[in-house]
């Protein structure tokens, strides 16, 4: 399948980002008021690299990544999928009331959408990660093969790629990373790779490139 992937606008991702933090902050209220829990937030990914894109071939929009770090996690250390599904629940109230879908319970995530139904696509949407603030390096995970809730160790770990990233920064090569990041994308054939991981190839192919040949 062809690709054609480009930045989405700066304008509508801003006024995206807005009901966003609308709603996240709507339902950090009604959890803390309803039910003790409490949370920060953090939006990552994309996002947070402002290389937010979407494929102008395809019926799905960009989405945005948001780490919900839970200040309560001791309380659901022996029950994730009772937090998850406060979680899940709460956001289905809120988010209804901007004009997303329900909530889609995946594997890592909790996703909710912004439909329009009468061009049968997704404008955007926004994939909820439920991790434990005093063990940032677990989050509520769903085991479909034992068909329940785990705390699972995260494995991303981008403090490397971060420091590529920033020496590329640096040394002026950034319009150079998104033109490549576009072009490894139009040119991904699995659907099932991440943007992450197109990511990291991004910065390590330039990084390889422009660091090498100085060391040379």
């Amino acid at each position: 399948m062809e690709h054609d992937f480009v930045y989405a606008d700066k304008e509508e991702v801003r006024a995206v980002r807005q009901l966003l933090l609308d709603i996240i902050h709507r339902v950090q209220y009604e959890l803390s008021e309803q039910e003790g829990i409490t949370f920060q937030y953090q939006i990552v990914g994309s996002a947070k690299r402002n290389m937010i894109t979407y494929d102008r071939k395809s019926n799905i929009g960009f989405d945005f990544d948001i780490n919900l770090y839970v200040n309560d996690y001791s309380d659901y250390d022996d029950e994730p999928e009772v937090l998850r599904r406060i979680l899940r629940l709460t956001f289905d109230r809120i988010a209804r009331v901007y004009g997303y879908s329900y909530c889609e319970d995946s594997t890592s995530v909790l996703t909710i959408k912004r439909i329009n139904m009468f061009r049968s696509c997704i404008l955007h949407s926004f994939d909820f990660c439920i991790i434990s603030n005093q063990e940032p390096d677990y989050y509520i995970r769903f085991d479909k093969k034992a068909n329940n809730y785990v705390w699972a160790k995260r494995k991303a770990d981008l403090k490397e790629t971060d420091e590529k990233a920033k020496w590329l920064k640096v040394n002026g090569k950034w319009s150079e990373v998104r033109e490549h990041y576009l072009y490894l994308k139009d040119n991904n054939d699995n659907e099932n790779r991440k943007s992450i991981s197109i990511y990291k190839e991004t910065i390590n192919n330039l990084y390889n490139n422009y660091h090498n040949k100085r060391r040379k």
